[in-house]
């Protein structure tokens, strides 16, 4: 055994080893020593074994690993290995490759490598990152790592985004792909796919026609979907294995139905509902002039009615668990991405609370504008109730017209009189408002008296 490997296994076995002990240690035995030839060569030979035993402790051996890949058959050793650890030590490994990346001495081989273990080995990769990193280095080799991809039923789906950067630069290759890509795509991501191919007219009427072969099921995975995704993202959500049950299936056929009625009445194609964005507590599609809400349990499920939150057709929830429910909203579309200024928007929390209401989510992104008069528009008279609705009765009179601003999320509105909003989430604006809202009523029963 040679100086260099018994001192590198005594630096490996020193479970408290000084962060930088080994990355000196290995710098100066492969670059500075007189040995450093032979050193290299016994280096990439422990690697594998350097790189198993690497703990939190010595990992800053590995932040410049651009400097070890002038060694030969250090790249291709590395590249190889890392996709052999478990997840943890993988993902930390990955990302340092991925952090020193520009500064990497890479050869094609490297990169046709590096793909084929992705594929091989189905590590969790950002593939967006990794995109702009080869992008930057070596463009050339993007089109080849996107065919293989694209080919690729665990990995298509993560791609996708890849294709609308750049100016859309590579979509060809989806297009020329398009039958293989739609086997690769999951029915929750070909919403997604189709808008992406929105501007070729012969792929996008192909993909329309591929989710209305089995539009219900389709439709049920993009719901499913977009219920998992703000599910996951709250932290009361632990468990959901629900979402495998027969009772939560029938919830999904039933607001398929729900959203099947709603593109009969736009007179829109089901295949073309659109994901327009999601929030903390809901995911949103667009159906013509109609929104489709998906999401969790209302924080407030149960409030006033009134002429200043966007009119609803439907506000439904459908308990799962004990702890768990589906809700559904459809309500009319309006302009969400209008500007408001400060006074609008107090002045439509004035209103609000001179009908006795408390808004505590008092915020710019939870306001649109109205196009047309804020009523419930449908092919027949509805036999809409607050009761139907989930309300408590009416209040107010006014009705807002196209062009007045309304509440979007209707959601943390409560009755003053009601506790429970004590302790609950609380916007800086709604702090402002109310404080500028109790001066004037004391100012208002000045003048008065």
């Amino acid at each position: 055994m040679t100086k260099f490997e018994i001192n590198l296994n005594h630096l490996l076995n020193d479970e408290y080893i000084g962060c930088d002990d080994l990355k000196n240690f290995l710098h100066y035995s492969i670059f500075d020593d007189v040995n450093s030839k032979e050193n290299q060569k016994l280096f990439v030979q422990l690697l594998p074994d350097i790189l198993n035993r690497t703990s939190e402790y010595n990992y800053s051996w590995i932040n410049m690993i651009h400097e070890y890949s002038t060694i030969p058959m250090f790249l291709d050793t590395f590249i190889h290995y890392i996709f052999l650890l478990d997840d943890e030590k993988f993902n930390i490994l990955f990302f340092k490759f991925l952090c020193d990346f520009k500064c990497i001495k890479f050869e094609k081989r490297h990169f046709k490598m590096l793909f084929k273990h992705i594929i091989q080995y189905k590590k969790h990769v950002d593939f967006e990152l990794l995109y702009y990193l080869i992008r930057d280095t070596s463009p050339d080799m993007i089109p080849e790592m996107l065919e293989l991809f694209i080919h690729e039923k665990d990995i298509c789906d993560s791609i996708l985004i890849i294709f609308t950067r750049d100016n859309y630069k590579y979509i060809d290759i989806l297009y020329q792909n398009i039958d293989v890509v739609l086997q690769n795509t999951s029915d929750a991501k070909l919403f997604f796919l189709k808008e992406i191919v929105s501007n070729q007219p012969s792929i996008y009427q192909k993909v329309s026609d591929y989710i209305k072969e089995d539009s219900r099921k389709n439709i049920k995975k993009l719901i499913k979907s977009l219920y998992l995704k703000v599910a996951i993202s709250s932290n009361s959500y632990r468990n959901l294995s629900f979402v495998y049950d027969k009772q939560f299936d029938k919830i999904l056929d039933i607001v398929y139905f729900i959203i099947d009625d709603v593109c009969f009445n736009e007179r829109v194609d089901i295949a073309d509902i659109q994901s327009i964005g999601s929030g903390a507590y809901c995911s949103v599609l667009q159906i013509g002039d109609k929104v489709v809400k998906i999401g969790l349990e209302r924080v407030t499920k149960r409030f006033p009615n009134n002429p200043y939150v966007n009119a609803m057709l439907l506000r439904r929830e459908f308990p799962i668990t004990k702890n768990d429910s589906f809700f559904v909203e459809v309500c009319e579309r309006v302009d969400n991405k209008c500007d408001i200024d400060d006074e609008e928007l107090y002045q439509l929390y004035k209103k609000i609370r001179d009908l006795h209401l408390i808004w505590l989510d008092v915020a710019k992104r939870n306001v649109g504008r109205l196009f047309k008069d804020n009523k419930v528009k449908w092919r027949f008279e509805l036999p809409l109730s607050d009761e139907i609705l989930g309300l408590a009765p009416y209040r107010g009179d006014e009705q807002l017209k196209s062009g007045d601003i309304v509440i979007l999320d209707n959601d943390l509105i409560y009755d003053e009189n009601d506790p429970s909003f004590v302790g609950k989430y609380s916007t800086p604006y709604r702090d402002s408002f109310e404080k500028r809202y109790q001066k004037e009523k004391v100012l208002h029963k000045t003048v008065e008296n």
